[in-house]
Parts: structure tokens; C-alpha cells; sequence
């Protein structure tokens, strides 16, 4: 699926497996790189703090929570709410509270339209797009995460668990929520 006119890139992790220990580089979505570093440590949660939501209450936690966890780099960002296939926001939650945990600076590959899916699962995806003629890095992945909980808040409708959307970040990137097949 991916989203439509732009260049769809595998996303690269600078990750450590252990507190201190080596960089590694890993590719794939959030949840492909945790599972990798969880085969490498098996104590990795533990080791880095990090929080996991297995049970609906934890999910909601997450969605009541976003303001509070959100970095607010998207406060009055503008939203654009139609064109995308709804996704389950629950879902989405889920990846953008992944994303708080991992550590280190994202780059994206110059643009515009180039985009890499960080999160998918339960086919809820999270995507980030450099809409800049240059590659582009940011602070940390909880931005990437503000933007998918903009969306999460600023596109739900109030009715059903479907939302999707997509965050423009004044500084020529975006964040797109939406349905896709993981």
C-alpha cells in the first residue's frame, strides 16, 4: 500500500542490544527491529525500559495518556484528515508508543515524497515523509510519534475505533496514520 505518490524506502534503525554495547544496524518497522533486538537480548525491555502494550487497558492508557507523552512538536501542525484507509486508532496507538522508547535520531532520505514505514501491525501503520529536496534528520523518534497521536486525536471522529490521516510538521516533513496490510 504505502502512500500514494511517494517513494516508499525501508527504514534504518541505529540501535544497541545491550546498555553500552555496540551500534547495530537494523531495518524493518518498530515492531520487526524489537523483535530482533529481543532474539539478540532477550532482557532488551528490561535493559532499556521499555514499556510493552499487550492488554486493551494498556492500549487505552496509551491513547487517553498521548497528550501527556507527546513531545507537542505538532501543537497547531494542520492535519489533513480525508484520503487514507481508516485504520483501528487503538492499533495506531500502539506503534506511536513503541516509537517513544526507541532511541536515537531518524534521517530520512531527501524528498520530496520519500517515506519509510516505522510501525505496522494489526494492519495499522505509521509513516514518515520527508517532503524536503534534502535529506532530513530529526531529534528523536517521539516526534515521529507526536505526529501519529495528532492524527490519532485530530482525526477521529468521535464514533467507531477507525482513524486516519496525515500531520505536516513546519518543518517540511509529515506523519501519515492509516490503514495497511502488516
Amino acid at each position: 500500500m504505502g502512500v500514494e505518490g511517494f517513494d516508499l524506502m525501508t527504514v534504518e534503525w541505529e540501535v544497541q542490544a545491550h546498555p553500552g554495547g555496540e551500534n547495530l544496524t537494523l531495518t524493518g518497522t518498530v515492531e520487526e527491529v524489537l523483535k530482533e533486538l529481543r532474539t539478540i537480548n532477550p532482557n532488551y525491555d528490561q535493559d532499556f525500559g521499555i514499556t510493552t502494550l499487550s492488554s486493551t487497558e494498556a492500549i487505552d492508557t496509551a491513547i487517553e495518556s498521548a497528550v501527556t507523552q507527546a513531545d507537542d512538536v505538532f501543537k497547531d501542525a494542520p492535519v489533513n484528515c480525508a484520503g487514507y484507509d481508516d485504520a483501528d486508532r487503538k492499533r495506531l496507538a500502539q506503534g506511536a508508543r513503541y516509537l517513544l522508547d526507541v532511541q536515537g535520531k531518524p534521517t530520512r532520505g531527501p524528498g520530496p515524497g520519500s517515506c519509510g514505514r516505522v510501525s505496522c501491525s494489526w494492519n495499522a501503520a505509521i509513516y514518515w515523509c520527508n517532503m524536503d529536496s534534502k535529506a532530513k534528520t530529526i531529534n528523536s523518534f517521539k516526534e515521529i510519534s507526536d505526529g501519529a497521536y495528532h492524527v490519532i486525536n485530530r482525526c477521529y471522529r468521535g464514533v467507531g475505533i477507525l482513524v486516519s490521516g496525515r500531520a505536516f510538521h513546519k518543518d517540511n516533513w509529515t506523519v501519515v496514520g492509516r490503514w495497511d496490510r502488516c
